[in-house]
């Protein structure tokens, strides 16, 4: 649901470190889905069976939400924040692509890959939303991403003009599947809330894939601690890596002191189109181990696109 002249407040925030913009919104909003809802719920009616809308008593509902932007800035944080007492019912952010387009760019636990925006003819939902993990963009030669923290759901739509991409921020609901009567009381997420996300604008794959990256990082909290000029920076100095060294596209997922010894477990996969070679950014005691940290026969220095590799750098 969208409302023209929703917007009730306007406030500009500086605070020597960033720029706040801060937009607040007022919805009227129906309290929850008709009351028929609860009786389709019970008889196990299936969703797609479905002929239910809102109820007609509508409440107001305000959003606040805050654009902040710092000088060294990739892109534009976005919190959204609000309280919430209205039943079964989503609050997305959108965000529109003035360009029609038959696919986007998404990450998954272990790839990046482009997923259709089209769904299949035997697709009967009323919906499209898919699982998000960390990044989603859309756009082909140029667009936009949106890398979140936490949140669980996107949605991509056209039309014969423009791409969409809704982000569900709160999703309230009362059941669990329509399998069976499974009430969820505690699922329709009632009181305050608040979502995170951050959005950048790219040209060209480099940019996409640098954008993936930097959304994979910038939600990880900053740890401060005080150091001194002798051994804290003689120990990194001998750091076996440096992370910024490695080539675009290659990203660390774990880093680790191995469990039988003093050795340096590092756990990499590749992003790049191309198979590339680490030697030169790796130390040359290093040993391919599986998982479970066990010598493998062979050791390369070699990753092929979308491989997962783990190495056990070797200390003395």
């Amino acid at each position: 649901m969208t409302q023209a002249n929703a917007l009730i407040s306007t406030r500009v925030i500086r605070d020597g470190l960033a720029d706040h913009l801060v937009l607040g919104y007022q919805l009227q909003v129906p309290i929850s889905a008709d009351y028929a809802l609860l009786e389709a719920q019970k008889q196990v009616i299936d969703v797609v069976e479905r002929q239910i809308g809102r109820a007609s008593e509508t409440v107001p509902v305000e959003i606040f939400v805050t654009y902040s932007l710092t000088p060294q800035s990739r892109g534009l944080a976005i919190r959204l924040e609000g309280h919430n007492e209205v039943l079964d019912h989503r609050v997305r952010l959108g965000f529109k692509l003035p360009e029609r387009t038959d696919r986007h760019f998404v990450d998954s636990a272990y790839e990046w890959l482009w997923r259709s925006n089209h769904v299949a003819p035997e697709w009967r939902n009323p919906s499209n939303p898919q699982a998000l993990h960390r990044n989603v963009a859309i756009g082909e030669s140029q667009g936009l991403t949106v890398s979140v923290q936490g949140l669980p759901e996107y949605e991509v739509t056209v039309d014969d003009q423009a791409t969409y991409l809704y982000l569900t921020c709160l999703r309230c609901t009362g059941e669990l599947g329509d399998w069976g009567y499974f009430p969820t009381p505690e699922a329709q997420c009632l009181g305050d809330y608040e979502a995170s996300a951050y959005l950048q604008f790219w040209q060209g794959q480099d940019q996409l894939n640098q954008s993936f990256a930097t959304g994979a990082s910038i939600f990880i909290p900053l740890l401060v601690k005080q150091a001194s000029l002798g051994q804290d920076l003689a120990d990194w100095q001998d750091s076996p890596v440096k992370v910024n060294d490695l080539p675009r596209g290659i990203e660390v997922t774990a880093f680790k002191q191995a469990n039988d010894s003093q050795d340096w477990i590092l756990r990499l996969v590749s992003h790049a189109s191309e198979t590339l070679d680490l030697a030169p950014y790796l130390p040359s005691k290093l040993q391919s181990v599986n998982l479970l940290e066990e010598d493998l026969e062979e050791t390369s220095s070699l990753i092929a696109p979308y491989e997962i590799k783990t190495y056990r750098l070797k200390k003395g």
